[in-house]
């Protein structure tokens, strides 16, 4: 099984120069804690809910002034989209990361979460009645 058999498809973005307050609120509308930073279709880095809320908690920063860039993580799991699943899956477990963009070439097409790792993990349990 492919990464890109699994990986949700709709990709919700921001820019490195949009705020932290627009993430946020791309976050809240789009039911969603991972949100790839992207610049001329080029996947340049990746900004997770538990940044905003680090963000957040510094009090002298105003979240409409301050840009996605200055939270954003630049040492992400970005892999190819014909990635098998279990590699991808023993990547995220041992660099202890909630996603993983999946990329043609370094335009983002995908991401795949927890979340949904979670799921196919209840799919393959299912027949077994666990």
């Amino acid at each position: 099984m492919k990464i890109e058999d699994r990986m949700s498809q709709v990709l919700f973005t921001v820019r490195p120069s949009d705020s932290l307050a627009a993430a946020r609120e791309t976050m809240t509308a789009n039911s969603c804690r991972h949100l790839p930073v992207v610049e001329d279709g080029a996947l340049v880095g990746l900004i997770s809910l538990g940044d905003l809320y680090v963000m957040e908690a510094l009090n002298e920063l105003d979240p409409e002034d301050t840009e996605v860039q200055s939270a954003m993580s630049k040492d992400i799991l970005a892999v190819p989209r014909g990635t098998p699943l279990r590699q991808v899956a023993a990547d995220m477990a041992r660099l202890h990361v909630g996603s993983a963009i999946v990329v043609d070439g370094v335009r983002p097409i995908g991401i795949f979460t927890s979340t949904d790792a979670c799921r196919v993990l209840a799919e393959v349990l299912a027949p077994i009645g666990a």
